[in-house]
């Protein structure tokens, strides 16, 4: 699996670290280049993450199933992981799920840990909206799966009942109660029976008990309804180590809300849930089988913080964790056991130590810049940046002696952006800037200063003092067209749609520019003269606005397929509009029409197309979207 280069040297270096014992420096610290290795590979992970963000927001890995799922769990990580709040993917990410309405314990679970990381008292109610749906779905005290999305009020089938949704639920009942919200006794207490009917029997191993919890109960032994199948054999019913980190998790997690710190039973099921992760510990796959190598991993961190171990028997799990997880990034920086979004999130969520800053902050990361010169300027962020100045040139210090900065004026790539006059509140006079475009540019600073003069002394000369210019990368812009998407309805998705195309790329069909998933596309095939996507809608809707999302929908897929420049639009057979594509496919074409009109007949004919992608010949659209704006 490729590596990341920037952590080639690093790795080198940890490699021959041992495995065991010992290997955190004095006062608690971890060795010397670990950290700055697993911040770079933080940084790479959150970088992987943003890039892979769909054009509504949201991110696609089992997006056709969990609505707003995966979104969710990125926005936690990357919350987690430091990313400010008023970032351009962290908005777009709320607005999306701002408009779904969840229908799996895993998806409302993880929107509760995301909400409860943004920490925007504004969206408590909605957080109770969520609780009150995850626990309409508690049966026998557990978490599972539907057999259909079931809408509020249902109740997932027993059979379906796993310790994986159950451990999110978990911690999304501790996210809610965090933030103030009453989590019912009941709740609590049924949670700890259901959990501990999945740990499994005791064995003795030198000398103490051992039971690690499973998956899922095999047939027979369900509570709370009629036996279910057993689905699937081996991990799913024997122990393994996600599961039973999970389990520990819970019995913690319900213990602290319940005040039954000294519960023998629990503390009992504990010891021994802890023993199996020390007979069968590992950090390079899921001891007992099964997949999710970083979800095991985000596992045992929970179990590390919720304890307050550093130590699982004679292993390190933080360090052997991390040194493995920095082996296994790949050059792109992601984490690719299971879906790369979920598992890249997962490793992210044990690198930051996710769990133990639950009820208190992080801290936030960004990107700092440093331009030297006469006059020192620092810059941070994303968008905005925040620009100041920092000092002086020691050369100017030693001439003038102190200095009084009358006025700054900042410059992008050249051009004064902003002036900004002394008026005694900040002598570093700040700036936010936001950028039209992603792109590079150049900043700098340009000051107008006075030497101070002592008593006595006669009026000394304006200096004027300038910085070097920085360049810096602007990768992620918050543009209007991102937000009007995030928060936007599609018509389509409300009516049957039947689509056709004059040519399909394999795996590309028609169906998929209208069926609500960013991470699916229609693609022609490259010789189609005219290619032509056809929606007939079952019944006409009335809108007045027309999204055509190319199909390269994330940054990270720029130029994968052929981009577009003009299409035409056919309404109904009768009305014809032409549009032009921006020269970036992740942004979106838009027809408004002038009053809205009802619509029946979609016809979408490909003028212009731009060169072959790095993967595909054609080109075509990841969603049509429909709207009424009125």
């Amino acid at each position: 699996m490729p590596r990341s280069p920037v952590l080639a040297h690093a790795l080198l270096a940890l490699l021959a670290l041992p495995s065991t014992g010992g290997p955190q420096e004095e006062g608690g610290a971890l060795p010397r280049g670990l950290q700055d290795a697993i911040d770079r590979a933080i940084d790479q992970g959150v970088g992987f993450l943003l890039a892979t963000q769909q054009r509504d927001g949201s991110w696609g890995d089992h997006s056709e199933r969990f609505d707003g799922g995966q979104t969710a769990l990125s926005l936690f990580a990357l919350l987690k992981s430091g990313v400010r709040p008023d970032h351009p993917a962290i908005e777009r990410g709320f607005l999306h799920l701002a408009g779904s309405e969840p229908e799996m314990a895993y998806s409302v679970s993880c929107q509760l840990l995301a909400y409860r990381a943004l920490g925007d008292e504004r969206e408590r109610p909605r957080m109770e909206r969520l609780l009150d749906r995850l626990l309409d779905w508690q049966v026998g005290g557990t978490f599972g799966y539907p057999q259909e999305p079931v809408g509020r009020g249902a109740r997932a089938p027993v059979e379906k009942r796993d310790l994986s949704n159950t451990q999110l639920a978990a911690l999304g009942m501790l996210a809610a109660a965090q933030a103030g919200i009453e989590v019912p006794r009941r709740a609590w207490e049924s949670l700890l029976s259901g959990t501990l009917e999945h740990q499994l029997e005791p064995r003795t191993v030198r000398g103490r008990e051992s039971a690690g919890f499973r998956y899922r109960l095999p047939r027979g032994v369900e509570t709370g309804g009629r036996p279910g199948p057993q689905d699937g054999a081996g991990f799913e019913t024997d122990a393994t180590g996600s599961m039973t980190a999970a389990g520990i998790a819970i019995l913690e997690i319900a213990r602290e809300a319940l005040g039954r710190g000294s519960d023998p039973a629990i503390e009992r099921a504990v010891q021994r849930g802890l023993a199996w992760l020390e007979d069968e510990f590992a950090v390079d796959r899921n001891p007992g089988g099964g997949p999710w190598v970083e979800y095991y991993l985000y596992g045992i961190e929970r179990v590390g913080a919720l304890l307050g171990i550093e130590r699982i028997g004679t292993h390190d799990w933080y360090f052997e964790g991390a040194r493995e997880l920095l082996r296994r990034q790949t050059r792109n920086g992601s984490w690719i056991s299971k879906g790369p979004d979920s598992s890249t999130s997962f490793a992210l969520l044990f690198l930051t130590r996710a769990t133990a800053p639950l009820s208190g902050t992080s801290r936030l990361r960004q990107r700092v810049h440093t331009a030297l010169g006469e006059v020192h300027l620092r810059v941070t962020g994303d968008d905005p940046l925040t620009l100041w100045v920092t000092g002086f040139d020691q050369a100017i210090l030693e001439e003038h002696g102190a200095l009084d900065v009358r006025e700054a004026t900042y410059f992008v790539d050249g051009e004064a952006v902003a002036t900004l006059a002394d008026e005694g509140n900040d002598e570093r006079f700040p700036y936010r800037h936001t950028f039209a475009q992603p792109g590079a540019y150049s900043l700098s600073v340009r000051v107008r200063a006075v030497p101070v003069q002592a008593n006595g002394d006669a009026p000394r000369p304006h200096l004027v003092l300038v910085s070097d210019e920085v360049r810096i990368e602007v990768p992620f812009v918050r543009q209007p067209w991102m937000l009007d998407l995030a928060r936007a309805t599609n018509l389509l998705e409300q009516v049957g749609v039947e689509a056709r195309a004059t040519s399909s790329d394999s795996g590309s069909e028609p169906a998929h520019a209208a069926d609500g998933l960013e991470r699916t596309a229609w693609l022609c095939v490259a010789d189609d003269p005219a290619p032509t996507l056809t929606l007939v809608l079952g019944r006409a809707v009335k809108a007045n606005r027309i999204t055509l999302g190319q199909a390269d929908t994330r940054p990270v897929d720029r130029g994968r397929a052929s981009a577009l420049v003009r299409a035409r639009v056919t309404l109904d057979g009768k009305e014809e509009f032409e549009l032009t594509f921006d020269p970036d496919p992740c942004v979106p074409a838009v027809l408004e029409l002038k009053r809205p009109r009802g619509i029946r007949r979609i016809d979408v004919t490909l003028l212009e197309r731009g060169p072959r992608g790095r993967r595909f010949e054609g080109a075509g659209f990841s969603e049509v979207l429909l709207e009424d704006l009125r």
